[in-house]
């Protein structure tokens, strides 16, 4: 059955994010090698996003899946943007994600804090995708449309929290102009209350 409401998903060009955390943590370090534990985590943070990067549709049997994946990974992020300065930009790495209705269009910055608010995107879209496909079911699990398009409308609040700061004030970090729609305040604050009103 097709979902009533979702949302396409980002799909995000390649980014060598394990390589910069290995070279941040090198020049911590003074230039010492970077012990095996750190070196397997970055090789798992890396393998997680070439993993999720490209992923730009779901189906009723994957979307709760990729919703768990898109949230454990920002799960990661969030805990990495936590230990470094200006929203990860130190790394100097570059994401570049795709319009979410017009795919031939990207934006690009140079901060974690994108990513993790590109990837809460598609968490909120993988979670309205199951939504749909609860509320379509012949026994019609209305609890658990209700339990997913929260968390679709979680997802969709934690972006807007995170894009909102960057692009207010005198000096903002991203300018909002360069913004997709999806990731305008405007659009993540209309679909988020669209599900809390289901």
């Amino acid at each position: 059955a097709a979902p009533r409401v979702s949302l396409p998903l980002k799909s995000a060009k390649p980014s060598d994010l394990g390589g910069a955390l290995l070279s941040h943590y090198s020049r911590v370090l003074g230039g010492a090698e970077v012990g095996p534990a750190a070196r397997a985590a970055c090789s798992r943070l890396q393998a997680t996003r070439e993993k999720l990067a490209p992923l730009n549709k779901v189906s009723e049997t994957s979307a709760e899946a990729a919703l768990s994946e898109f949230l454990a990974y920002e799960w990661e992020l969030a805990a990495l943007c936590a230990r470094l300065d200006e929203g990860g930009a130190e790394l100097g790495c570059l994401f570049r994600w795709r319009d979410a209705w017009r795919p031939r269009n990207k934006c690009e910055k140079p901060e974690l804090e994108w990513e993790r608010a590109c990837v809460l995107f598609n968490g909120g879209a993988a979670a309205s995708f199951a939504a749909g496909c609860a509320l379509g079911r012949a026994r019609g699990e209305v609890k658990e449309a209700v339990r997913l398009y929260q968390q679709a409308a979680g997802c969709l609040v934690a972006a807007h929290g995170i894009v909102r700061p960057a692009i207010w004030g005198l000096t903002p970090r991203w300018d909002p102009n360069s913004l997709p729609v999806e990731m305008t305040l405007y659009m993540l604050h209309a679909p988020r209350a669209v599900r809390l009103a289901r």
